[in-house]
C-alpha cells in the first residue's frame, strides 16, 4: 500500500513540476491565446516598430495593435466559442492575455464580441472606461468624443460609466466624454431635432443647427454639396450648408456608430434674381 501511495505522490509531483515548467516556458498566453482567425482586406498588424499585413494564425501579444482600414475586417479568437470582430476603420491594442482573461483597448472604431463561460473573460478599455464579461454578446463603438455599448446577450460589468455599473441584454449606454451617461434600450429611436432656417433666402449658404445623440455623424444632403459634422458631447451640431439656385430639398441624416439612423427634410429656396422694375407708360 505504501508503494502505491509513494507512486501516486511522485506522479502528482511530476505533474506539478511539469505544469510550472510549462508556465515558465510558455507563459499565460499559451493558456488563452488571442489568435487572428480571419482577415479580409486591409488590416495592419503592428508589433513595436514593425508593421505589416495581418496574417491568419498569428497569436497576438501585449502591446500588439491591429488597424483595420476601409473595407478591412479581422476576427480574433480566444477560445473554442469566443471571438472579437474588428470592423473597418477601427484600431485596437492588446493589453494582456492569460489567467485574468483577455484585455484589449479599443482605440477607435467599432468591435463586436462574443464571450462564452467555457472560455476566458474579456475586458475592453475605452479611455477611462472598461467593459467586462465572461458570458455575453455585445457591440462597443468608440468615436471622437463618445463611447457606445450595446448588449445583445448576457450581462456586462461597466466601470467609468457613472451610476451605470451593469448592462443586460437589450440595453444600450451612450457615454460622451465630459457629458451625462444615457441608458436606453435597443428599441430606442435615435434623437434628431433640427432648427431649420427660413424657407427662402438670397444667401449662398445657411446654417443648420440641431441635436442628436452625442458623437453621431450628421450629414446634410440636397444643397449645392453634401456636408457632414460630428455632434459634440452634448449632442449639439451646427453646419454651414451651401445652396444651389432655386429650390433645395435638404435632408439631414444622423447615424450613430451602432447603426441607428434617423433623418428629416426641409425645403428652402435660394433666389438671387433682382426684383423686376415695372414702368407705367402714358398718363391717367
Amino acid at each position: 500500500m505504501r508503494d502505491v501511495v509513494s507512486v501516486l505522490g511522485v506522479a502528482v509531483l511530476i505533474l506539478l513540476v511539469g505544469l510550472v515548467g510549462y508556465r515558465m516556458l510558455f507563459g499565460d498566453e499559451a493558456l488563452d491565446p488571442l489568435t487572428i482567425q480571419r482577415v479580409d482586406g486591409d488590416v495592419r498588424h503592428v508589433q513595436g516598430v514593425d508593421e505589416g499585413q495581418a496574417e491568419v494564425g498569428v497569436t497576438l501579444s501585449p502591446d500588439d495593435r491591429l488597424i483595420a482600414g476601409a473595407g478591412g475586417i479581422a476576427v480574433l479568437s480566444f477560445g473554442a466559442e469566443s471571438h472579437v470582430v474588428v470592423e473597418e476603420e477601427s484600431s485596437l491594442r492588446v493589453l494582456g492575455t492569460g489567467e485574468d482573461g483577455v484585455r484589449i483597448e479599443l482605440e477607435g472604431g467599432r468591435i463586436e464580441a462574443t464571450v462564452r463561460p467555457s472560455d476566458t473573460s474579456l475586458a475592453v478599455v475605452t479611455g477611462d472606461r472598461e467593459i467586462q464579461t465572461d458570458d455575453g454578446t455585445f457591440v462597443i463603438a468608440r468615436g471622437e468624443n463618445t463611447t457606445w455599448v450595446e448588449a445583445d446577450e448576457g450581462l456586462l460589468q461597466l466601470t467609468g460609466f457613472g451610476e451605470v455599473e451593469t448592462l443586460g441584454a437589450g440595453g444600450v449606454v451612450v457615454a460622451p466624454d465630459g457629458g451625462d451617461v444615457r441608458l436606453s434600450d435597443t428599441d430606442r429611436e435615435l434623437l434628431l431635432a433640427v432648427s431649420w432656417p427660413e424657407p427662402a433666402t438670397r444667401e449662398e449658404e445657411i446654417e443648420v443647427r440641431g441635436t442628436t445623440d452625442p458623437g453621431s455623424n450628421v450629414r446634410v444632403l440636397g444643397g449645392a454639396e453634401e456636408v457632414a459634422v460630428l455632434a459634440d458631447a452634448s449632442g449639439a451640431f451646427a453646419v454651414r450648408v451651401p445652396l444651389g439656385e432655386g429650390q433645395n430639398q435638404l435632408r439631414v441624416v444622423a447615424t450613430d456608430p451602432l447603426g441607428n439612423r434617423r433623418e428629416t427634410e426641409w425645403g428652402i429656396e435660394r433666389d438671387t434674381r433682382p426684383p423686376q422694375a415695372v414702368f407705367q407708360v402714358g398718363g391717367p
